[in-house]
């Protein structure tokens, strides 16, 4: 979610629509670079740069960062991160080329959020670019991301200038009606995404890293629910010649939140959708079965998970896919 950032109107004095003035501290930088300036007088193949900052007085999600219910909500688009985003301006890499800096301000609980949970950062970075290209009307390549060890571009961070009603607790409404009364404007429900590291620009403050090594794949979503948990065998299609082994990788733990889950598995393979995956529990054994079904492509193989006796009846089964990793977790 994006706030539109309002101009200053000198002659409205009613305290609901004063300017809040809001000072961003920096985070981590996102660089990559505009492959559609569309009718802006943006530059074309120009490196653009987006500050992720953060403050207090942006407003927090309605709920707070839990990962076992949260992520099912992004899926469904009922769950963001508010990100105040400023007008891009114009500065120089070190090449002395022209370049652009866009300002991406969070609230600065959500930084402890994405700092533990990788994921999480992942698809915040996803919404900071989106929210840079609904703003300015352009397009980021997806593919050129990376992440310089900075945590600002540019000598100082300019102050964001919002007007309180869009910091309200309705704020939700107050963007909404936005998005009906002008489609054009820099609002929007955001998505996910994330990409690789990089950079070799200098680290000038001490800062935990909290972006990933990965490369990214074109606007396909990161987390997929997988919906179907069916406890009968499909039928197997014939093996081509363009089969080859697949390899399971399995870690199993703890959740970090106890209160509704009690294991965590994670399985990383060569499987590149949660399409791929059948899952099911044998109730009987207490184990967790995974197989694939791209039979075309791989050879059907099993993994069978034996569990630990610490659940009381079937256990409670949530999945999600991770595409960048390749990843299929679990909480039971």
């Amino acid at each position: 979610m994006s706030f539109l950032l309002r101009p200053i109107d000198a002659g409205d004095t009613n305290d609901y629509n004063k300017v809040i003035q809001i000072q961003p501290e920096p985070c981590f930088v996102i660089k990559s670079k505009v492959i559609n300036p569309n009718n802006t007088s943006v530059k074309i193949n120009a490196k653009i740069f987006l500050n992720v900052c953060h403050n207090d007085q942006v407003p927090l999600p309605e709920v707070d960062f839990n990962p076992y219910f949260v992520y099912p909500l992004i899926m469904n688009n009922q769950w963001e991160i508010p990100i105040v985003t400023s007008s891009v301006r114009q500065d120089v890499d070190k090449k002395d080329n022209i370049c652009y800096v866009v300002d991406c301000c969070i609230n600065t609980k959500c930084v402890s959020w994405i700092q533990q949970e990788l994921e999480l950062s992942e698809i915040l970075t996803e919404w900071c670019l989106e929210s840079c290209e609904l703003r300015e009307e352009i397009e980021i390549s997806r593919d050129d991301i990376s992440f310089p060890k900075m945590k600002k571009k540019g000598d100082t961070i300019p102050q964001l200038q919002v007007l309180s009603e869009d910091l309200a607790e309705n704020y939700k409404e107050t963007i909404h009606s936005l998005v009906d009364r002008e489609q054009k404007d820099p609002v929007s429900i955001l998505e996910r995404r994330r990409d690789l590291l990089g950079e070799d620009e200098p680290l000038t403050d001490d800062l935990p890293p909290l972006i990933p090594i990965n490369k990214s794949t074109p606007r396909k979503p990161l987390i997929e629910e997988i919906e179907d948990l069916s406890l009968h065998e499909p039928k197997k299609p014939k093996i081509d010649s363009k089969s080859r082994t697949l390899n399971y990788n399995l870690t199993m733990g703890k959740p970090k939140d106890t209160s509704e889950f009690l294991l965590k598995v994670e399985v990383v393979s060569e499987l590149e959708s949660s399409l791929d995956y059948r899952v099911r529990y044998d109730s009987e054994n207490n184990k967790l079965i995974i197989a694939n079904i791209n039979t075309n492509i791989f050879p059907e193989k099993k993994l069978e998970i034996p569990l630990p006796d610490i659940f009381k009846g079937s256990p409670k089964l949530q999945c999600f896919f991770i595409k960048p990793e390749r990843k299929l977790v679990l909480f039971l």
